[in-house]
C-alpha cells in the first residue's frame, strides 16, 4: 500500500505539474489608475469586429509590416490600456501580451523607429530591455520588452508603475480599487473589449472648474454628469460560448435624483438621434431603437443586444462620416444608400 501511494504520488506530480503561467495585461495595471481599457484581441479577430472598424490591413501599419515582417494585430493577444488619476495631460501606459520574444521585439523597434528617421538606442532598466527614440526629447515614449512579459508601451513615471504593478513591487488597481467590482458587474473577463472609470470627487471639481473657467454654464445635465462617480462598459461577442453579442454599460449616480436627470437626457438623445438623416445613414437608428435603459437606485444601466460586427460596422460609418467635408456630406446625401450589410473602409488620416 506505501509503495502503491508512492506510486500514485509521484504519478501525480509528473502530470499534476502545472504549465508555466501565461503573462496577463491585466495584471499590469497599478492602483491609482482612474481609467482601464482592456481588449481581447482574439475574439474581436474571430468575430469580424476587427475587419468591420477597418483595422485590417491598415495603411498606418504598412510600415511596421514591412520594417518587421508580420502585421503587429496578427501576434497580439490582449491589451490594456491604464491611465493615472494624476499626472501629466494624456498621460498612459500600454501593455500587451504578443506573440514575439525579447529579440523580436526590439529587433522590430529599432527597424521601424529607423524607417521613420529616429534614433532608436537600447538599454537594460529593472530587468526590462527598454527602446527609445533619443531624438523626441524628454517626454518621448518607451517600448518595454522582457521574455515572460506583456510588452509595455508609455513614458514617464506611469510606465515604470506599470511595470512594478506586474511584477508585484507596488499595488495592483485589481486588489485595491473598485475596478474588480465594476469588472465582475459586467463580467468583463468574458468581454472582448471593456473599460471602467473610477472618477474621485477632486477629478470632477477640476472638470466642473474647468468648464466654469471657460464662462460656460453646464446646467442640470451638466451637473448629474459630475456626480457620476463611477462608469464601466463592456463590448461582448458570443463567439463559441452561444452567448449574445451586444454592450452593457452602467453608471453610477452619488444621487438617485442625478441619475434620473441622466436617464431623461440619454431618452431625448436617443429619440432625437434616431430621427436624424446622418444617423439614418450610417445604420446607427436601429440600434438606437433596440438600446434599452433602466434605472436601479443611484445606478443607471444600458444595454445594447445586437451582433458585435455590426456595432463595429455602424461605428466605422460613423467614424468616416464625421471624418467628411461638408462637400462630400451633401454628395452623400443624393448619393444611393448603401446596402446594410455593405462595408465601408475607414478613411486614412
Amino acid at each position: 500500500m506505501l509503495i502503491a501511494i508512492g506510486v500514485l504520488a509521484v504519478v501525480a506530480g509528473y502530470f499534476g505539474e502545472s504549465a508555466p503561467r501565461m503573462p496577463r495585461a491585466m495584471d499590469a495595471v497599478p492602483d491609482g489608475a482612474f481609467l482601464v481599457v482592456s481588449v481581447d484581441v482574439g475574439k474581436l479577430r474571430a468575430a469580424g469586429v476587427l475587419e468591420q472598424l477597418g483595422l485590417l490591413n491598415q495603411r498606418g501599419l504598412d510600415d511596421v509590416t514591412a520594417a518587421c515582417g508580420f502585421d503587429p494585430l496578427d501576434r497580439a493577444h490582449e491589451l490594456v490600456i491604464a491611465a493615472p488619476e494624476e499626472g501629466e495631460p494624456g498621460e498612459f501606459g500600454l501593455a500587451i501580451t504578443v506573440d514575439l520574444d525579447r529579440d523580436q521585439v526590439l529587433d522590430c523597434a529599432k527597424k521601424v523607429l529607423s524607417a521613420r528617421g529616429g534614433n532608436p538606442t537600447v538599454h537594460e532598466e529593472d530587468g526590462f530591455s527598454i527602446v527609445e527614440d533619443t531624438s523626441l526629447g524628454v517626454a518621448r515614449p518607451r517600448i518595454a520588452v522582457r521574455t515572460g512579459a506583456p510588452l509595455f508601451v508609455g513614458h514617464g513615471p506611469w510606465l515604470r508603475a506599470m511595470m512594478r504593478a506586474y511584477d508585484r513591487q507596488a499595488p495592483r488597481a485589481l486588489a485595491t480599487s473598485a475596478h474588480v467590482r465594476l469588472r465582475k458587474e459586467l463580467d468583463a473577463d468574458k468581454a472582448a473589449i471593456s473599460a471602467t472609470a473610477i472618477l474621485p470627487s477632486s477629478l470632477r471639481e477640476k472638470l466642473r472648474a474647468e468648464v466654469e473657467g471657460g464662462q460656460k454654464q453646464g446646467g442640470p445635465t451638466f451637473g448629474a454628469i459630475l456626480q457620476v462617480s463611477e462608469a464601466a462598459v463592456a463590448l461582448r461577442v458570443a463567439g463559441d460560448a452561444g452567448g449574445v453579442d451586444g454592450v452593457r454599460a452602467i453608471a453610477q449616480c452619488e444621487t438617485a435624483q442625478a441619475c434620473e436627470t441622466l436617464k431623461d437626457f440619454i431618452v431625448r438623445k436617443q429619440t432625437a438621434l434616431s430621427k436624424d438623416w446622418g444617423v439614418k445613414l450610417i445604420g446607427m437608428a436601429s440600434l438606437l431603437d433596440a438600446m434599452h435603459i433602466d434605472l436601479h437606485g443611484t445606478e443607471l444601466e444600458l444595454a445594447l443586444d445586437a451582433p458585435a460586427a455590426e456595432i463595429a460596422r455602424v461605428a466605422n460609418r460613423a467614424w468616416t462620416f464625421t471624418a467628411t467635408s461638408p462637400r462630400q456630406i451633401q454628395d452623400a446625401g443624393t448619393a444611393p444608400l448603401r446596402r446594410a450589410d455593405e462595408t465601408i473602409p475607414a478613411r486614412d488620416r
